[in-house]
């Protein structure tokens, strides 16, 4: 049995045990189902909110999406238990189970781009900063990608340094000026 397909059907159940971290169902498919309240960090599984939601109970006719997994018992046999992720009206299933594992995929995919915050958090200090000595929005929108290129990379963006309305500090040859060179007297804010 694979163990991360996603299977989806329509059940009716026929009970309802609370478990107390867990809640299990017997349903018209002769299977036990369950489901878990809480995550690992103690916030609702969706499982578990929409159950809630819809308010269901003994007699109720459902869609679930569930995932088998098994495991191995004291005595070292495999048992298969079936895991509800979440629920949906018996009337108005319209996922997939290739839908779900690639719903799922891409929220893993989906990591911060921590470069993308690190800029994000150099250009404010650096707003705040030309804010703090007075300068205009218009010089601010001038010298700003700059500044964050030489917090970030350490070099001042060639084609800014160029602008001659941008007074930025350059090195004795008019090259690049990178970090090592940059005198907190020569820049202008």
């Amino acid at each position: 049995m694979e163990q991360d397909k996603l299977e989806k059907k329509v059940v009716v159940i026929q009970e309802i045990t609370d478990k107390e971290k867990q809640f299990r169902l017997r349903c018209d498919d002769n299977r036990s189902y369950s489901f878990w309240k809480n995550k690992q960090d103690g916030s609702e599984t969706r499982a578990y909110q929409d159950f809630k939601s819809q308010e269901l109970k003994a007699g109720s006719k459902i869609g679930i999406c569930y995932k088998d997994n098994d495991w191995q018992n004291a005595d070292g046999k495999t048992i298969t238990s079936h895991n509800i992720l979440m629920f949906d009206p018996a009337d108005d299933i319209q996922y997939s189970s290739e839908n779900i594992v690639h719903q799922k995929q891409k929220v893993r995919n989906e990591t911060p781009d921590w470069e993308k915050i690190a800029e994000g958090k150099v250009r404010h200090g650096i707003v705040c900063a030309l804010i703090q000595s007075g300068k205009e929005l218009q010089d601010i929108k001038q010298v700003l990608p700059a500044y964050t290129d030489l917090v970030m990379n350490g070099v001042f963006q060639k084609s800014i340094q160029d602008n001659p309305d941008v007074a930025l500090p350059e090195d004795a040859d008019g090259d690049e000026v990178t970090v090592n060179e940059v005198k907190v007297d020569d820049i202008p804010f």
